[in-house]
């Protein structure tokens, strides 16, 4: 760092002494210096005070000293006073400076309050900021290639950077090579690489990188850990890393109370073909028992007359009765539905053992406290039979063997829900690329999904998804005979789990999970240092996009059923606020903005109409129209909250609606802290509420009021920390003779002021740490004036260059300075 000692002017009103000064002293022509803060700010001190029009973007034009193409000029995007003092602003950049770069700054028609103007006058200023793009980590993409992410634009600047991957462990890297960037329509941000087939075998990669290059031609050499969530056994071979492989799945939500539906993602490792077909995929959910009732299955055949009615309701009477008190099967006593009618011999005694049998199969098949989960799908509701009616006897034993049959297994097929109509339907695929804008960005190794809606109205069981697909190049398929198409997804009510997450420079880490989150205030979530202390840390929830657009398609169809002609005790039907097939969210994210502004027009038009309600719902949509990912998450929250309410209440309606709204909006929550240490071993850590709607079994009248279910869960989430060390910004020699307009000449030491560009430990400044050097020039005390600006109190300071070195402080993060 360097700066020049400046010295007094003709119009020191001292004229026998020098001392150094800024560019004059008293009634000096008006004039300025320009020095850097940030690498996104440079400030203007100018010698006098100024008015307003120093706060006009247009006064400034910054242009770069370097050859053309060495560095890069930002735009300036505002201006700001730098302190109450009105000597100097701050101008904010839309882009870092180039680091080593010497800039140049013309001022113009800035005004002093003394009448005075600043006319073209030119100063230069180096920037010695440190700001490289940094890798905030990586991820399979599409099969055998790796997605790094940065924290800025990288991906149009970058085409000559290196890249290689090796073990974790250690040992020799292999070469990647760089897709390029631009023709698949990747975000600026990330970098696409090929796995080379040579990769070693590993139970953990990184990836180097070198010559990554910002739009400001600052460039990056690091390393960035690869994020696998591979089902394959370590050490992952090249082969498991191109593997199609089916990663992770899990119930996101169950409409129990109307649409009797599940909606089951499973995320897969890269983009496959026709995801969305039917015959790619079965489902089968897990039985309701402690463990399988291995011992009291039926052996009598179906019924057709008269004998075989008597053989099957007897064994079905002694199977059931048996697996009632069976040891181990169920959580709690489930004596309380034996059957005590006598065995079956002729045709009054089967009716009489079928009506017990009526009463008592579907009772023990719900009864709380006994199943994981009351058993909805093999439940046979069934009218009592009346007296000597054969036909009626025998279809009744046939559905009660069914029904306990499926009860008693381990698992039974699930069939796909049409509750949703089309283009929704009974599968949603983001799981592929082709066609363009049907593939999410890749954030994290949960990217490429599928939703699948199956016939399911209760939140307990776990479901196991079987997957037979190919992938997009048609290089790798998954079978459900193994572990690549074969997966347990996680069930309604289990308790939240932490997909992933990723780490923002300076800011904090995002955690996504598999569950709708709020925030617990039993123990609030912090960032913990890798020395053990708490860091001050803020947290709120957010969406990622994948759950956004369920949420909103989920509280579309809600809609769509509640204005369906005679629903909901309308007084009259709503025809005109209806939705169609294209309301529905899908990608690219402006059309799902579009479609839902004009649902909430639609959803605001129809609860404030006195015509279709017999009064108004006073309930207001008050998100507003939705122009970013931000606000279009706001809006489908308000949207379905508002929906959730409307649709039972009673008044605007002649009855209660079905509530229908399941899906959750809110899966990622933040945790916001400027003070990491970059690379340092940290932790996500404190109680966190998970949070899933049920909305209470198929009954006449719907429930009124959902039961909220949630567990408080404890996360304990180690994470790599990342930041920007601070840089000593800049350095500026200070007068100490001063004039007051009052009191007079004012004379102390000369100084030189040093700007670090993050706030700094303010610890003791020395010759040590804070070093001058340059002519005779001598340090003789110092200060701290802010965390971002240290004063060194100096003699014999002369108007010639001089050399600052900062060593051996840290922010107040504890990064050392470059």
């Amino acid at each position: 760092m360097a700066f020049t000692g400046r010295l007094g002017t003709p119009n020191s009103r001292f004229a026998d002494i020098v001392f150094a000064a800024v560019d004059g002293f008293g009634p000096a022509a008006p004039d300025f210096q320009a020095h850097q803060l940030t690498s996104r700010r440079f400030r203007v001190l100018f010698n006098l005070q100024v008015t307003d029009s120093a706060l006009v973007a247009g006064s400034y034009v910054l242009v770069s000293l370097a050859s053309p193409g060495s560095a890069f000029v930002p735009q300036i995007s505002s201006v700001t006073w730098y302190d109450e003092t009105h000597d100097s602003v701050v101008v904010e950049l839309d882009a870092p400076l180039t680091t080593g770069t010497q800039y140049s700054v013309t001022v113009t028609s800035v005004e002093g309050t003394s009448g005075d103007f600043v006319l073209g006058a030119t100063k230069n200023f180096t920037a010695n900021v440190v700001d490289p793009p940094r890798a905030r980590g990586a991820f399979l993409s599409k099969r055998g290639y790796v997605d790094v992410l940065f924290d800025r634009p990288v991906g149009p600047y970058s085409s000559s950077a290196s890249f290689s991957i090796a073990d974790a462990a250690g040992g020799p890297s292999v070469p990647m090579t760089q897709a390029a960037w631009g023709p698949e329509g990747i975000p600026e941000t990330t970098l696409r690489l090929q796995i080379p087939p040579a990769v070693p075998a590993a139970d953990a990669f990184v990836i180097s990188t070198s010559g990554v290059k910002d739009e400001s031609v600052n460039l990056s050499s690091e390393q960035v850990p690869l994020t696998l969530v591979l089902r394959s056994p370590a050490p992952y071979s090249y082969a498991d890393l191109t593997q199609l492989q089916v990663l992770d799945a899990y119930v996101t939500d169950v409409s129990s109370d109307f649409l009797r539906t599940a909606n089951i993602r499973v995320f897969l490792s890269c983009p496959v073909q026709d995801p969305d077909s039917r015959g790619s995929w079965s489902m089968f959910a897990q039985g309701a028992h402690r463990r399988v009732d291995d011992q009291d299955a039926l052996t009598a055949p179906a019924a057709t007359d008269l004998p075989s009615l008597v053989a099957l309701l007897n064994d079905l009477k002694g199977s059931l009765n048996s697996h009632l008190v069976i040891d181990q099967v169920h959580f709690g006593p489930a004596a309380a539905d034996l059957v005590t009618a006598p065995d079956a011999f002729d045709l009054p005694s089967s009716v009489d053992l079928a009506n017990a049998l009526i009463a008592s199969v579907p009772s023990h098949l719900t009864r709380p406290r006994v199943h994981s989960y009351p058993d909805t799908v093999n439940r046979a509701v069934l009218q009592p039979v009346p007296p000597d009616d054969l036909l009626a006897a025998v279809a009744a034993a046939n559905s009660l063997a069914t029904s306990y049959s499926g009860h008693i297994l381990e698992e039974y097929p699930l069939s796909f829900s049409d509750a949703y109509q089309l283009p929704i339907g009974s599968i949603t695929a983001y799981a592929e690329e082709v066609p363009a804008d049907s593939a999410m960005d890749v954030e994290g190794p949960h990217t490429y999904y599928v939703d699948l809606r199956a016939v399911l109205d209760v939140e307990g069981p776990a479901v196991r998804v079987e997957a037979t697909l190919t992938s997009e190049d048609g290089g790798s398929s998954c079978s459900p005979s193994d572990y690549t198409g074969n997966i347990v997804a996680r069930s309604a009510d289990h308790p939240l789990t932490v997909t992933s997450h990723l780490v923002s420079v300076d800011s904090g880490v995002d955690l996504r999970t598999d569950r709708g989150l709020s925030l617990s205030s039993e123990r609030p979530l912090v960032v913990v240092g890798d020395d053990g202390l708490e860091i001050p840390t803020s947290s709120d929830v957010l969406a990622t996009l994948p759950t956004v657009l369920w949420a909103y398609n989920n509280a579309l169809e809600a809609y769509r059923q509640h204005i369906f002609p005679g629903a909901a005790g309308h007084q009259v039907d709503d025809d005109v606020n209806i939705v169609t097939n294209s309301d529905y969210a899908f990608l690219p994210l402006s059309s799902s903005i579009a479609s839902a502004n004009d649902v909430r027009q639609k959803v605001m038009a129809h609860m404030a109409s006195a015509i279709y309600h017999y009064h108004a719902d006073p309930t207001a949509v008050t998100a507003p129209p939705a122009t970013d990912l931000e606000s279009f998450v706001a809006l489908v929250a308000d949207l379905a909250q508002v929906l959730a309410s409307h649709l039972v209440r009673v008044g605007p309606h002649a009855f209660a609606g079905y509530r229908m709204v399941s899906a959750p909006v809110y899966d990622v929550v933040r945790l916001s802290t400027p003070l990491m240490r970059d690379g340092s071993p940290s932790r996500a850590a404190g109680t966190l509420s998970d949070f899933h709607v049920y909305n209470g079994l198929p009954v006449v009248p719907a429930p009124s009021v959902p039961a909220a279910r949630s567990h408080l869960v404890v996360l304990d989430v180690p994470f790599r920390a990342m930041a920007v060390r601070p840089s000593l910004a800049s350095a500026l020699p200070q007068s100490g003779l001063s004039f007051d307009p009052v009191r007079g000449p004012k004379l102390e030491a000369d100084a030189v002021q040093a700007f670090f560009s993050k706030p700094m430990r303010e610890v003791p400044v020395t010759p040590s740490n804070l070093s001058l050097s340059g002519g005779s020039i001598q340090f003789i005390g110092s200060g701290w004036v802010s965390p971002v600006l240290a004063s060194v109190a100096v003699t014999k300071m002369e108007h010639i260059s001089y050399s600052v070195v900062a060593s051996d402080m840290t922010d107040v993060a504890g990064n050392e300075v470059y």
